[in-house]
């Protein structure tokens, strides 16, 4: 699965279960890359979303775990509210790069952030419950 140069922009979210996810099936290498999310207001439950999807999970016979990536992804200019801002997982089989969160003010229940995930993560002008993002 690929998915590059998506731009999803200029929304009214109210009421979606994530606003950005970034579906990793362990059994099959995912590459999303040069994704922006920017100009968004609203609500949803989760802000980005980065997580093993084993829905159907079935290596069928490989004997190893693809590895799966995202790079070059850019949240800006977003004013969200959700109950949990960064579901991002840590994953031995995933690698995140050059992660970029610019212009953002979110109100969250579950603000925490574990920026370790992402291998070059940039915050600028980020405020979620009012405290700025360092």
């Amino acid at each position: 699965i690929h998915n590059k140069n998506v731009i999803m922009r200029n929304c009214q979210i109210d009421g979606a279960t994530r606003m950005l996810w970034l579906k990793m099936r362990p059994d099959t290498p995912q590459l999303y890359e040069y994704i922006r999310v920017e100009d968004i207001k609203g609500e949803a439950k989760t802000c980005l979303v980065v997580l093993a999807w084993k829905q159907f999970y079935d290596l069928k016979g490989r004997p190893d775990v693809p590895l799966s990536y995202g790079d070059n992804v850019t949240l800006k200019n977003i004013n969200l509210k959700c109950d949990t801002f960064f579901a991002v997982e840590k994953d031995p089989n995933v690698r995140l790069s050059n992660f970029t969160f610019e212009n953002l003010t979110i109100e969250s229940k579950k603000p925490e952030i574990d920026k370790s995930i992402i291998d070059g993560v940039s915050f600028k002008k980020v405020y979620i419950n009012k405290q700025l993002v360092e």
